[in-house]
């Protein structure tokens, strides 16, 4: 009779153990199968104003299909068209798409101006500003 019941047990755990590898597999293919279109991902840049104590929004980049779209100040958008210098100083455009947009959360860090680390979504969250201009 227990021999009955360690059967059953090790039947029920591989059973168990079958179903978990299931679920794995299913999620790995849906994270392989994503349509990359849906995520976005951007960077924020804002300078904090002494005056009235608050961050106030300068500018966004943003990769959305492998592309670098950017919207701010324009003559903000106008400097980051150039490129940024990474910490050996080499120059990253904005056709390197991620690359660029990891090297701007390093590159600005100062008090001047900052960015935020890099957010995703399926949609990008509010970010109005005067004299908002975008750039593609």
């Amino acid at each position: 009779m227990n021999h009955q019941i360690n059967i059953q047990q090790t039947i029920k755990q591989i059973y168990q153990e079958a179903e978990q590898k299931i679920k794995n597999l299913q999620m790995i293919y849906d994270v392989k199968n994503q349509t990359t279109d849906a995520i976005i991902q951007w960077v924020d840049l804002v300078f904090f104003d002494a005056d009235k104590s608050q961050f106030i929004q300068q500018g966004r980049i943003i990769l959305e299909q492998g592309k670098i779209r950017l919207e701010g100040e324009k003559n903000l958008l106008e400097t980051l068209q150039k490129g940024i210098s990474d910490r050996t100083g080499k120059l990253i455009l904005p056709s390197e798409g991620l690359l660029f947009l990891e090297t701007a959360v390093s590159a600005f860090q100062n008090p001047y101006l900052q960015a935020t680390s890099i957010q995703q979504g399926s949609e990008l969250t509010e970010f109005i500003s005067p004299q908002w201009t975008e750039i593609e």
